[in-house]
């Protein structure tokens, strides 16, 4: 007999055993393991696709990290490049001779040239090359993406834990003096020229006696020189606040904060000329922006009586040191620009006036020299107006020099047809600077200390990384970060 038999007559035995009102059980218990197995297999499914989304989550954040990291390294190895060119010159070889005395530098052009590995790709804004379409091996190949952004030196920023050591390097000192004097926030239609400077001067006293290991009170007189002791406990400046000095170096920037008197829109104007990295007080003058330029030339006017600021109290040498500050900005940033010097390069044009700039666009840099830059300050902007006018139609001027643009009774029409050169140039003085000291501030070679990034993307995920990396001591990473 069959098995289907069997389970009837079993079937019809228990129905005349039980009750009426019982004979439902063994249907409601068959539905509820069907129910209790139903949602056991749906959980398991919904476990099973939340744990691979997971698992792929993990995965694309691996791998874009991984990208990023790589990215890291390439820039490292570029940089690393750089230094070798260098150093083969010595040695009578072609390559490395060329590029030191062309002093190319190469880290500013990264953008251009990291894509070729990652990618297979060679742009510039007048064309390209896609490696891969002609058949070219070993370029790109990459799944996902790297994304870089130019290394940013650290170099010719004013070290502000370097003002923890002792004695105070007073260089230091007036470098942070020189960085905030002339600064567009100075208001000086509102307060006198010498209580500016105070100040200003108390401000970097309250910076150097955060970061410095003891706790007396430091005073910069009107030459921005300190002195320490008998002037009381720096911890007089916190009375007001809920925490006092640090008393040790900065672990970031943001630190300054935490300084009286600093305010975080002044922190947002000046940070970008700050670090926390062991720097030289040296203006590079090949990466300076116009707040740099300003700051120097304000501070090398000669004849100036300390604690006297003629870019704060004379408008005529305040309109021509703006003046020089947009032309010196904009010749900087022309340089930046490959494609533009390449043009230049292939028109034949020469800047106004006759400049002979051959030499420096070969090199495509601005200035090839200390004596190329101050040269460029006393003859070719003091004799020529029009060399001016030439060069500051490139500049990008930053919000606090259309703020000293404005306090100086220039219109933002008139500011902007100026750097359009459709508007005449202000009437400008002859301003004699001193040229000594100028020159043994301002440096043109190839910065050691760098800030890189990069972005690895895979997937939905994105990680950036950022360090940095002193090619002082072989390319070591003096920071590291993760996003």
């Amino acid at each position: 007999m069959s098995m289907a038999f069997h389970f009837k007559k079993l079937l019809s035995r228990l129905r005349m055993a039980l009750p009426a009102r019982e004979r439902g059980i063994a249907l409601i218990l068959v539905l509820g393991t069907v129910a209790v197995l139903t949602v056991s297999i749906v959980q398991f499914i919904y476990d099973t696709r939340v744990n691979l989304h997971l698992a792929q989550n993990q995965r694309d954040e691996v791998k874009a990290y991984f990208l990023a990291k790589s990215g890291i390294n390439l820039q490292r190895l570029a940089l690393s490049y750089q230094f070798e060119l260098a150093d083969k010159a010595s040695s009578g070889d072609m390559l490395g001779r060329a590029a030191k005395n062309g002093k190319f530098q190469l880290w500013r052009y990264l953008d251009i040239f990291l894509p070729i590995v990652t990618k297979g790709e060679f742009k510039t804004p007048i064309g390209g090359v896609d490696f891969n379409s002609l058949g070219g091996e070993g370029f790109g190949g990459l799944t996902g993406e790297i994304e870089f952004e130019n290394p940013v030196s650290e170099n010719g920023k004013v070290s502000i834990n370097s003002l923890a050591k002792s004695p105070l390097p007073q260089d230091t000192a007036a470098a942070l003096c020189a960085l905030f004097r002339p600064m567009a926030f100075s208001q000086p239609q509102n307060r006198d020229a010498r209580e500016d400077a105070r100040l200003k001067y108390e401000l970097v006293a309250a910076i150097i006696d955060h970061v410095d290991p003891d706790s007396d009170l430091t005073i910069l007189d009107e030459n921005c020189v300190a002195s320490r002791g008998g002037a009381g406990n720096e911890s007089s400046r916190y009375v007001d606040l809920d925490w006092g000095p640090l008393n040790e170096p900065l672990l970031s920037l943001e630190g300054l904060l935490q300084v009286p008197g600093m305010t975080p829109e002044l922190f947002e104007s000046v940070k970008d000329h700050l670090t926390i990295y062991d720097t030289q007080a040296f203006l590079y003058a090949n990466m300076a922006t116009d707040i740099d330029w300003f700051s120097w030339l304000c501070n090398h006017i000669q004849g100036a009586p300390p604690g006297y600021n003629p870019c704060v109290t004379d408008m005529g040498v305040a309109t021509t040191v703006l003046y020089q500050t947009l032309a010196l900005d904009g010749r900087v940033r022309f340089f930046e620009n490959p494609m533009q010097v390449l043009m230049l390069m292939l028109s034949g044009q020469q800047a106004p006036g006759g400049e002979d700039i051959t030499r420096d666009l070969s090199r495509m840099m601005a200035f090839g020299s200390a004596d190329s830059v101050v040269t460029f300050v006393n003859e070719t902007l003091a004799r020529n107006p029009t060399a001016g006018a030439f060069w500051a139609q490139y500049s990008r001027p930053r919000p606090e020099m259309a703020g000293a643009a404005a306090t100086l009774g220039w219109t933002p029409a008139y500011f902007a047809l100026l750097l359009q050169q459709q508007a005449t140039p202000p009437q400008l003085q002859t301003i004699t600077y001193d040229t000594s000291a100028m020159r043994s501030l301002v440096r043109t070679d190839t910065p050691k200390i760098y800030t890189v990034t990069a972005k690895g993307r895979y997937g939905q995920a994105t990680r950036e990384l950022r360090t940095v990396v002193d090619f002082n001591r072989d390319g070591r990473f003096l920071f590291w970060s993760e996003n």
